[in-house]
């Protein structure tokens, strides 16, 4: 036929071409080319590392039929006959598991990996990265206040102002009765207070009409709710680098390193982000309250609308372990603050009724905008998982790491660990709070009884921050310890190798050495700098 002469054609050329090629020729290991003879294949200079490669091929004579037999492979057969086609398509074949190359998961595991073990791994750990802001949070309003009474409990007393008798030893003392540590705790609580006075002068009512003159339209609510959202994590995240650097800067000030001038400079930074912080949660309580208050379906729309962009943003990125981290720290944040933003809409709900009993209706919303949060981060993370090859085990690694940081962490620290700042939602708090205390009712306000109200919640936040803390120290013991014996005594590397922004953790041997320490400390201890390790968590 037309395409067997082309074959037996160049059959002939090769056979030719072996007649004419010397003995010591057809030893050369390698099958010629179509474009270069035998015998310039046989000269060639073979490198020695590609010779162990070539030992395994045939010789020149047993491969003269090798390109005829590969263009009749690739030549695809006749369809099938008109009853073998019915055959087919009546008699399917059966279908087994196919496991993947990376993980050997098969379409089952990948199945329920997405509707079974996703939700159960990620929840866990936002619920506990949700008690860890919870613990902070409280820790802002209740034990810090204690410290800086404390604080200024030692400053006031006489006897402190009577054991120095020199310049020099006047200021050593000085720095001994007034370290770093209560005068950062004193800037913490000037702070809040300042925020607070800021925040009681903005009327909610205003930043509401103001919105649903400008939010005629859904696609408008949609974009407002989203720059609010980038800008609350904008100054979530710099919220923590600039309340370690006033701590910093504290520390410095009262070791005569630094001047005042540094120290009003840092403050005045802390005081302008925590402030617009706080500003940042009320518009977004009041974007609730207007959608609220729309068509009944506007608010489920606002909550996938902009959760399902910042999915679309990732699922087309590649995603790693690390980022995947950044994202749940980002979740875990968003969710804390997503509930002190509904309650600021249930408070302001009582303050605008008059009464101290909040509507149901509201409260059934709310519970149904968190309900919905919720089913969003878990379709995210899910999503991510299958698109990125990533397996739910990474977040029972991230539990452990997480669990394992805060054993030496408390509410003044905690926080860092997942790159929350406590500031700026405490002074939201407090603002609610002040809207509770001199709420208008009916009749008129009995102050005494309302001042030993407040006075024992706050002591009840006292007694419960205390506790919160303690549990979660023997929670966080308790499952590093059941991680070490299902891992069978054996150290598995770290799976947060970055901090919540994004930054490299450098590990604690790493950093002694550098350090010239014979031990460093800080969260990020002990992690090593592989980011992959931790997607070999099973399911």
């Amino acid at each position: 036929g037309p395409i067997q002469q082309p074959h037996q054609h160049l059959q002939q050329q090769q056979q030719q071409q072996q007649k004419s090629q010397p003995a010591s020729s057809t030893s050369v290991q390698g099958p010629p080319t179509p474009t270069q003879p035998a015998a310039a294949v046989g000269a060639l200079q073979i490198p020695p590392m590609q010779q162990h490669q070539l030992s395994a091929v045939p010789t020149a004579k047993t491969t003269t039929l090798q390109p005829m037999m590969s263009l009749e492979q690739h030549f695809p057969d006749p369809p099938p006959s008109l009853w073998d086609f019915f055959h087919a398509e009546a008699t399917p074949c059966e279908k087994y598991p196919t496991a993947d190359v990376l993980w050997r998961q098969t379409e089952r595991d990948r199945v329920y990996n997405f509707l079974l073990h996703v939700p159960y791994q990620l929840e866990r750990i936002m619920i506990f990265g949700t008690l860890l802001c919870l613990y902070s949070f409280l820790g802002a309003l209740t034990v810090l206040p204690l410290r800086c009474l404390r604080t200024l409990w030692h400053l006031l007393q006489p006897a402190r102002q009577k054991h120095s008798s020199s310049s020099s030893s006047s200021s050593s003392s000085s720095s001994r009765m007034l370290p770093g540590a209560q005068l950062y705790d004193l800037m913490c609580v000037l702070l809040l207070l300042a925020a607070v006075g800021v925040l009681s002068q903005i009327k909610p009512g205003v930043i509401y009409y103001w919105m649903k003159d400008i939010t005629s339209e859904f696609l408008k609510i949609q974009v407002i709710f989203t720059a609010l959202e980038i800008l609350d994590k904008i100054l979530s995240n710099f919220g923590v680098d600039v309340l370690e650097a006033l701590s910093s800067t504290c520390t410095l000030f009262t070791r005569h390193s630094i001047g005042l001038t540094q120290l009003v400079a840092d403050f005045a930074v802390a005081l302008l982000l925590i402030t617009a912080h706080g500003c940042v949660l009320m518009c977004q309580a009041m974007v609730f309250a207007v959608t609220m208050n729309s068509k009944a379906n506007a608010l489920l729309a606002l909550m996938i609308a902009t959760n399902f962009v910042e999915l679309k943003g990732q699922v087309y990125k590649r995603t790693d372990t690390n980022k995947l981290w950044t994202l749940a720290c980002q979740d875990i944040v968003e969710r804390f603050e997503l509930l002190l933003v509904l309650g600021f809409v249930v408070v302001e709900e009582i303050s605008n009724s008059g009464t101290w009993a909040p509507s149901a209706a509201v409260l059934l919303v709310c519970a149904r905008i968190f309900m919905w949060e919720i089913i969003i981060d878990i379709a995210k993370h899910a999503v991510l998982g299958k698109f990125n090859d990533i397996r739910p085990g990474i977040y029972r690694e991230y539990m452990r790491d997480l669990c394992s940081d805060s054993l030496d962490k408390h509410s003044h620290n905690s926080h860092k660990l997942v790159g929350f700042c406590p500031l700026g939602p405490a002074a939201l708090a407090l603002r609610m709070m002040h809207t509770l205390f001199t709420l208008k009712t009916d009749g008129h306000p009995n102050w005494p009884i309302r001042t030993a109200g407040v006075l024992l919640a706050w002591l009840a936040a006292c007694i419960f921050q205390v506790m919160l803390g303690f549990s979660m120290k023997w929670l966080a013991y308790l499952y590093v310890q059941h991680h070490a014996a299902q891992a069978g005594g054996r150290t598995l590397p770290r799976a947060i190798n970055v901090t919540p922004a994004g930054t490299k953790i450098v590990p604690a041997a790493v950093a002694a050495a550098a350090a010239g320490v014979g031990k460093a400390g800080g969260a990020g201890g002990g992690g090593s700098s592989s980011s992959s390790v931790g997607n070999a968590g099973s399911v």
